[in-house]
């Protein structure tokens, strides 16, 4: 049955991008666009199917490999942040900020370690909390350095 519903999704999608004629007119940026959009998407129907298949261990180790990474990263952000002030002039922060700022990014290295932790121990439900406060204090150093644009939000 779910092979069917996936067949019936690839025809439609397939279907509606082959009803509207590439023209002259349409821009190559366009048309790349539009052709990347297609690959996500059939991507994604083939991410679906597989992931369908998958056990709950080989979900969760899946979950633990990508919370593993999160954690490298923000471990790896956090020193590169702690730099930010000393090392790039165009990095302007208010020295009464500065020690906030110092916190924060020992915050947030302090978060990566727990990630690692909880992914290592299965801990979803705890990982969930930990990556809504590593939001909190991305968007609190973002204040602190007048960010207007939050990645966060998009």
């Amino acid at each position: 049955m779910y092979i069917k519903i996936f067949v019936l999704l690839v025809w439609v999608l397939l279907s509606a991008c082959s009803s509207h004629k590439l023209t002259n007119n349409d821009g190559i940026t366009h048309k790349q666009m539009r052709l990347t959009h297609m690959k996500r998407l059939l991507n994604d129907l083939n991410n679906v199917q597989y992931t369908r298949h998958k056990s709950e261990i080989e979900l969760d180790d899946d979950r633990k490999r990508y919370a593993n990474s999160l954690a490298d990263s923000l471990k790896l952000m956090s020193k590169k942040t702690v730099d930010f002030p000393k090392n790039d002039p165009t990095f302007i922060i208010k020295s009464s900020k500065l020690e906030e700022y110092n916190n924060l990014t020992k915050q947030l290295y302090t978060q990566g370690e727990e990630i690692e932790n909880q992914a290592n121990r299965y801990d979803f439900e705890s990982l969930e909390i930990t990556i809504e406060n590593v939001k909190k204090t991305c968007m609190s150093c973002h204040n602190i350095v007048g960010l207007k644009h939050n990645p966060l939000k998009d």
